[in-house]
């Protein structure tokens, strides 16, 4: 009973090994992002130049983003310098407040201009019902 119990433990923890290992291969064999570019990595400084772009086209002070992320003057500065890198909380917020993608924040990648055509066209309809309702 004993020898049989061990046998498939012994199983068990060999296909966990081995689903374990097939996880990490298709992980390594899959490229990231859409083929643009063949190494992609997150770039803290990259990062905070975007942030730091986003901010001044809308000709925000760097206290009134911090103030706007519930964070300290000194934490912002650090993001926007790539310094130190933002938690996803922080990434969310900038992505709300500036109304980007996490796409774009993270690896500088903007949409396709199909899909901005799309979200163009669904505004368009949604003005359109939004009218008729009115009228109803």
């Amino acid at each position: 009973m004993k020898a049989e119990t061990l046998l498939r433990v012994f199983c068990f923890i060999g296909i966990g090994f081995i689903l374990t290992i097939m996880r990490l291969f298709f992980f390594l064999s899959v490229p990231l992002g859409s083929g643009k570019k063949e190494n992609m990595y997150f770039d803290v400084k990259e990062v905070g130049a975007r942030i730091r772009a986003l901010r001044m086209e809308r000709n925000l002070t760097q206290a009134e983003m911090a103030e706007a992320l519930n964070i300290s003057l000194e934490h912002y500065k650090r993001i926007e310098t790539g310094r130190r890198g933002c938690s996803i909380d922080i990434l969310i917020s900038l992505k709300m407040y500036f109304g980007v993608s996490l796409d774009y924040l993270v690896l500088g990648e903007t949409p396709d201009v199909e899909v901005e055509q799309i979200r163009s066209e669904l505004e368009d309809v949604i003005g359109r019902l939004s009218q008729i309702r009115k009228v109803l």
